[in-house]
Parts: C-alpha cells; sequence; structure tokens
C-alpha cells in the first residue's frame, strides 16, 4: 500500500491520507475515460477510440472480463468506432459490451 503526503505550503495541517494502489488505478482508469469521451466530444474520435482501447486493456487487467465498467468501455468504443464509419469493428465491440452486460447481470 502506498502513501500519499500532502502538503500544505500555507501552514495549515493537512491530513496524511493513505491510498491503495488499486485506488489509484481505479482513479487513473475513470480520468482516462473521461479524457476520451471530452476528446470524441471535441471531433478527435480516433484519439478517442485509442485511448479508450488502451483504458479497456487496463480495466480488463484491475476487474477481469465481467464488469460493468468493461462493458461501459466496449460500448465507448463502439460508439465512436461508428461516429467515424468504423461500422463492422464498432458491431464487433457493441456484440462484447451486450454479452459482458448479460453475464454481469445474470444471477450467479
Amino acid at each position: 500500500m502506498g502513501t500519499l503526503s500532502i502538503s500544505a505550503t500555507s501552514g495549515h495541517k493537512v491530513k496524511h491520507e493513505s491510498i491503495n494502489q488499486r485506488d489509484i488505478q481505479i482513479a487513473d482508469s475513470a480520468a482516462r475515460h473521461q479524457f476520451a469521451l471530452v476528446s470524441s466530444a471535441l471531433g478527435k474520435k480516433q484519439e478517442a477510440a485509442i485511448l479508450l482501447q488502451e483504458n479497456l486493456h487496463k480495466q480488463r487487467a484491475l476487474y477481469g472480463n465481467k464488469h460493468p465498467n468493461i462493458a461501459k468501455t466496449l460500448y465507448r468504443i463502439g460508439q465512436v468506432l461508428y461516429d467515424i464509419g468504423i461500422h463492422q469493428n464498432a458491431y464487433s465491440y457493441f456484440e462484447e459490451a451486450l454479452a459482458v452486460s448479460r453475464a454481469v447481470m445474470s444471477p450467479q
């Protein structure tokens, strides 16, 4: 477990917070996902697709293959690919997103 030290130059005491590595990875993944969405909204669709695909790889390492965040990222990749006209690949991502969603929602 890592420790995050925060100091203030104003002389105020700042509480030291202990954050584990997994929490940092989850926060990083969420930030990357949002950055990709903003890139897409700015018309940088190919950049967004690359960022989302990289994030998908990191999410799979964090969560495995059956997690709501995986389904959401697969869907977003499909959406961006559809927007730039790569329909067959988009279809594959939508199909996988649906399969993951169903697996997540099905009773164990």
